[in-house]
């Protein structure tokens, strides 16, 4: 059973995620917590450019992968159809971000202007987009898996 935590912590003594035990937390007024009991997730992928400015090696020059997404939707409850989320509406919100990055070169996007668009900083750009989507309908962002070759993945989650 995980204890995840939906505000700002002014400090977080021990934690240990594998277990998701929290031994000891400070937290500022207004704190809400659940224990989540349920995950799901969803795929998908894009096809997209970049290179990596900077970077000394091949990845400087453009080149293209076949991104594949992951994302985790955690929660406590199950609506009356006993499901955390329709995947049918997260795959409708993935699919409503990744279309702005399907088939682009990543490095032209205003987002990653002044960032390079490595797999971890795609996955906290989806993340963001996708947050506040998966809020409206009621179920927490866990996190964002990228993934730009078989055998490699960033994950970025709050």
């Amino acid at each position: 059973m995980a204890v995840c935590a939906l505000a700002t912590f002014s400090r977080i003594i021990s934690v240990d995620r594998t277990k998701a035990k929290i031994f000891a937390l400070y937290f500022t007024p207004g704190f809400r917590y659940f224990i989540s009991m349920f995950e799901i997730s969803i795929k998908s992928h894009f096809c997209g450019a970049h290179k990596l400015r900077g970077y000394k090696g091949v990845c400087a020059r453009l080149h293209g992968h076949n991104w594949e997404v992951e994302v985790f939707i955690r929660g406590n409850k199950l609506n009356q159809l006993g499901m955390l989320v329709d995947f049918r509406l997260l795959k409708k919100f993935l699919q409503e971000i990744l279309a702005g990055l399907d088939h682009q070169n990543l490095n032209r996007l205003s987002w990653f202007k002044k960032q390079n668009p490595t797999a971890e900083n795609i996955a906290k750009f989806i993340f963001n987009r996708l947050s506040p989507k998966t809020s409206r309908a009621n179920c927490l962002l866990h996190r964002v898996r990228v993934s730009e070759s078989p055998g490699t993945a960033a994950w970025y989650d709050e």
